[in-house]
């Protein structure tokens, strides 16, 4: 394709290895409506995450674009394969590549005639042979010089980091770029930077407050009444074999653990959470609606009993902070979770250190299965 009536720096042949991004700067800030009908027409592969920053748009995939892409342009559309260590290096047949190529090109102009574009720009990924480069992006590198002096007097963070990839861009062409405008945008990023550190900084001190205000105090060693588990962890045998052996072998020295949560209990825990529990969490919920084993707490239902950091609904919304990325199963010293992600795409259980309030911290361990997480926790008597 040729040169159109705005500039596309990365324009041709593109191919893709874990991510695809494209961002736009445009000549005034959207409408709302015209936001709507401009990201309404992203390309399916770009739709992981539309952001506006005023006059800027980023848009990008999620990772391992290439089953993305061959889902979107398969004869009949359907859903991607989960994420896994071998589908984020996932390959789409040629002609996917090729449609989603000219679906970008096609949605660039769309968007162009409802808010006229000052530049697009797509990275090339080396790392999956680059991009074969067009006259559209060859005769929009001369036009680079005068939009960086239009975009230096946009001073938020987003568009500042935007103006460094283009002034990389612009020297890697051997474009002359005066120092002085590319030191600008450099400092701008820096401090945008900084303001940025120390927002979330702040923030996170914040959440990690508002967590130990929704906890209160640690939970002592609570008494609980004894609980015969021999005659329910049948239960557990087809959904959490392993679980079900450990937690036979430990019941022989006793366990003081909460009696099963039954339906209504559960129901009312996902309806405090907005999630729904999977088959394996409410299995174990059934046997026992939390307690403590070892240094390990298991979270337990409101209507059950369970308080504070003992608590499951409650637990997971102070650990995870403003948005609930994980349900907490169980937990030592609310600084070691097992975490189930929420987001569906995500099959793994992660056994998690970090601060409770921030909404994630250090992968320790994690497993397709829960069954696997909750019998080495088990074991250990901590997780």
């Amino acid at each position: 394709m040729t040169s159109m009536t705005f500039p596309f720096v990365g324009a041709g042949i593109a191919n893709y290895f874990e991510w695809a991004e494209l961002a736009v700067y445009f000549a005034r800030t959207p409408t709302k409506a015209e936001a709507a009908a401009i990201a309404k027409r992203v390309p399916p592969p770009l739709r992981d995450s539309i952001d506006w920053y005023g006059r800027l748009l980023r848009v990008a995939s999620e990772q391992g674009v290439g089953r993305v892409i061959k889902s979107a342009y398969a004869k009949v559309p359907n859903k991607p394969t989960g994420l896994t260590t071998q589908s984020r290096f996932a390959i789409a047949p040629s002609s996917a590549y090729a449609r989603f190529n000219a679906d970008i090109d096609a949605w660039l102009i769309e968007a162009n005639s409802k808010v006229p574009i000052v530049v697009a720009y797509r990275r090339q990924d080396f790392e999956a042979g680059g991009t074969e480069l067009s006259d559209w992006h060859h005769e929009s590198l001369p036009k680079l010089k005068r939009i960086l002096e239009e975009l230096v007097d946009d001073t938020t963070s987003e568009v500042a980091d935007f103006g460094v990839r283009l002034v990389a861009e612009a020297r890697e062409a051997k474009l002359k770029i005066d120092d002085k405008l590319a030191k600008r945008f450099e400092k701008a990023a820096e401090i945008a930077e900084e303001r940025e550190a120390e927002e979330r900084a702040n923030e996170w001190e914040a959440q990690k407050r508002a967590a130990k205000e929704a906890l209160g105090e640690p939970q002592k060693k609570y008494a609980e009444q004894r609980h015969d588990l021999e005659s329910a962890l049948d239960a557990l045998a087809k959904v959490l074999p392993l679980t079900k052996k450990r937690l036979a072998t430990t019941a022989k020295s006793g366990l003081t653990v909460r009696k099963g949560a039954n339906d209504a209990a559960i129901a009312a825990a996902e309806k405090a959470l907005g999630v729904k529990l999977g088959k394996e969490h409410r299995a174990l919920l059934h046997v026992f609606d939390g307690g403590q084993i070892g240094d390990i707490t298991f979270l337990g239902t409101a209507k059950g009993g369970a308080r504070g950091d003992a608590e499951l609904a409650t637990f997971s919304k102070a650990w995870c902070g403003e948005e609930l990325h994980y349900v907490i199963v169980a937990h030592t010293k609310r600084d070691r979770v097992i975490a189930i992600p929420v987001r569906t795409s995500d099959k793994s259980i992660y056994l998690l250190e970090g601060t409770c309030g921030w909404g994630g911290g250090r992968i320790v361990r994690s497993s397709k299965k829960l069954d696997t997480v909750l019998d080495l926790a088990l074991k250990a008597k901590k997780v």
